[in-house]
């Protein structure tokens, strides 16, 4: 009944249509909605980590190095396939593997870590090089799931 959001609340009207309304960003959480009554509610389940510096990569040799991936199907360090987009490399003594993370309310999960992912960097996958380049090098909120 609830769906995530970060910077604004989305609703789903009846007519199905998607109405945004903007509101102040939190730091104490992650907002939800109540799909049926439209409250606004903060995730007690969600803490923010702080800012993390967030780049990309993708399975070429100029992004891995001699783990370099060029199988059909990509897989992480802990032997899941990547999906780009959603899969990220972290430092797993910062974000443990298997993770859910919330960045500007869109979910990643960690399924990676890397050589220069350490302490609070991301590292977000992407199955083309250049896609990965215009991603560049970004400052976020993360905020992870607590189980």
């Amino acid at each position: 009944e609830y769906f995530i959001c970060k910077d604004y609340i989305t609703t789903i009207a009846p007519e199905n249509v998607v109405t945004i309304l903007n509101i102040e960003p939190t730091h104490e959480g992650v907002y939800f909605v109540n799909k049926s009554s439209g409250e606004e509610v903060t995730n007690p389940n969600c803490e923010s980590l702080g800012q993390f510096k967030l780049t990309a990569y993708c399975p070429c040799s100029k992004c891995c190095g001699k783990w370099a991936n060029d199988a059909s199907v990509k897989v992480g360090s802990i032997g899941v396939p990547l999906v780009q987009g959603t899969s990220i490399a972290v430092d797993p003594k910062v974000i443990p593997y298997r993770s859910s993370v919330y960045i500007d309310g869109h979910e990643y999960v960690a399924h990676d870590c890397g050589g220069s992912i350490k302490g609070n960097r991301i590292d977000v996958y992407f199955e083309d090089h250049s896609v990965a380049l215009q991603f560049g090098v970004q400052y976020k909120e993360v905020f992870i799931w607590k189980y």
